[in-house]
């Protein structure tokens, strides 16, 4: 990357007139990640998801994602780039045109009498100053970006289609565990009602049990919801009509865990490959291009020019051109004498540009090392309160049933019931936050990566 940005540096000042941008290398890429002991070898999995998921409808679903409108878009933005390519390559090749012309002329003492003329003309620019060749330049570096760019749509496509996955599933989770909840509140209610009609409890434990239950279903249809949201929104991010999708995920499945132990690469191979870095670094090396054109421009431009011209006159034809075929060449010199300076303010923009644009690929490195390590502690994090989780989960479960026994002997009161319920039901909906927290985590750690950005 420090090669890039020196031979950027080495152009701007060959061309001379104006100050080259003061371009400074990048931050050079740590040799691990925090927390390990050596350094990493070997590539990571691009796609990750092939091997790393469990989950059939979730691999199905970020193949898909990977050739969305989004996709498309950025693929026909990359077409044009190239285009661009090929003409501004067009204009450091010879020009050749073609006239042609025809006259009749009608005189009133003479008879009438035609001119035929044509012509073929091919036109050079020596492009000595190199202003042609630094935007052809300029032109590829857009088209690197662009292609870079298109990597990472693809990589944000499959994110978002993965992160939709998972909070349907988180929703369907949440919304099991509150039905769960209201069927316990439902016994409970019956239990602590019969108990009632048979003296052995107050009024007050079927009022207490009932709108437990009452308070277990309302929690229903805002879990639902965000199903039927989540749904809709990958069914529009696939292009898909709306309830395209209903079916096929209609039946709840568990969280997936996402694997990511193929996922990590050393810090230079991520900053070598991810196209977030590519797209500064040809945005770069376009602005390097562009301002070299700008100073390129101060200096006179030379061309070559050569015509052959044939005429067809009748005999004593007073034109110009005599009947016949001639040859026409010269050198044009065009040389920007006064402009008041707008010229040399141009590629001190240009300059300027470069320079700015190289402070933002020396961000770029230090927001992707970071991001990097963010998501990396994210997942670790989530890693641990899944664990942490589950066992309160256990430990919920224990309570629950203890205090259904110990009620049902006589030897504590429905309080404890309902309390021992309702905290139940809370570990079960946070397990399930917690698991959709770990997998949406792996997720961002392979898009920080820049893991699936091939077409397939």
């Amino acid at each position: 990357m420090k090669a890039r940005v020196t031979a950027l540096a080495a152009l701007s000042i060959a061309t001379g007139c104006v100050t080259a941008p003061n371009i400074d290398p990048p931050a050079s890429a740590p040799s691990q990640w925090l927390g390990e002991s050596a350094p990493r070898s070997g590539a990571a999995i691009d796609a990750w998801w092939r091997d790393g998921v469990s989950d059939p409808a979730l691999i199905d679903l970020i193949d898909r994602a990977g050739a969305i409108n989004s996709i498309a878009e950025a693929e026909a933005r990359y077409l044009e780039a190239r285009a661009r390519v090929a003409a501004a390559r067009g204009s450091l090749l010879p020009s050749i045109t073609a006239n042609g012309e025809a006259s009749r002329t009608d005189l009133a003492d003479a008879p009438a009498y035609d001119v035929e003329q044509a012509s073929l003309g091919v036109g050079l620019d020596l492009d000595i100053f190199g202003a042609s060749r630094n935007r052809l330049r300029a032109a590829g570096a857009t088209a690197n970006e662009r292609d870079a760019l298109l990597r990472l749509a693809r990589i944000e496509a499959r994110r978002t289609a993965a992160d939709l996955y998972i909070a349907l599933r988180s929703a369907q989770a949440q919304r099991a565990a509150a039905a769960a909840g209201e069927h316990a509140a439902a016994e409970s209610f019956a239990l602590s009602d019969s108990r009632y009609s048979a003296g052995l409890e107050s009024g007050l434990s079927p009022a207490q049990a009932r709108a437990a239950r009452d308070a277990a279903r309302a929690r229903l249809p805002q879990f639902a919801q965000a199903e039927t949201e989540a749904r809709l929104a990958l069914e529009a991010l696939l292009g898909l009509e709306p309830g395209a999708l209903s079916q096929a995920l209609a039946a709840a499945q568990p969280i997936p865990d996402i694997r990511t132990d193929q996922m990590l690469s050393a810090p230079a191979d991520v900053l070598a490959h991810h196209p977030d870095i590519a797209a500064a670094e040809a945005r770069l090396a376009r602005a390097g291009f562009t301002a070299a054109a700008a100073r390129a421009d101060l200096w006179p431009r030379v061309s070559l020019e050569a015509a052959l011209l044939s005429v067809s006159a009748p005999s004593g034809f007073s034109g110009a051109l005599s009947d016949g075929d001639q040859t026409q060449s010269a050198i044009a010199l065009t040389a920007p004498l006064f402009n008041f300076g707008r010229l040399r303010a141009l590629a001190r923009a240009e300059n300027y540009a470069a320079e700015a644009e190289a402070a933002q690929l020396r961000q770029a490195v230090l927001d992707r090392l970071a991001d990097v390590e963010t998501q990396r502690a994210r997942l670790a994090n989530a890693r641990a309160r899944v664990d942490a989780q589950a066992q309160a989960r256990a430990s919920a479960r224990d309570a629950a049933t203890l205090a259904q026994a110990r009620y049902r002997s006589g030897l504590t009161s429905f309080l404890d019931v309902l309390t021992a319920d309702r905290t139940l039901y809370d570990a079960d909906a946070a397990l399930a936050v917690a698991e959709a927290e770990r997998a949406q985590a792996a997720i961002a750690l392979a898009a920080a990566l820049g893991l699936g950005q091939s077409p397939s």
